[in-house]
């Protein structure tokens, strides 16, 4: 799953809607 968030990782959280394996929090 964290694959698919990689494109997030760059946006701020606007809220946390996703969480990726690594435990980080991205939001969309």
């Amino acid at each position: 799953l964290t694959l698919l968030y990689l494109g997030f990782a760059n946006l701020p959280p606007s809220p946390p809607l996703a969480e990726g394996d690594d435990g980080a929090v991205y939001g969309v």
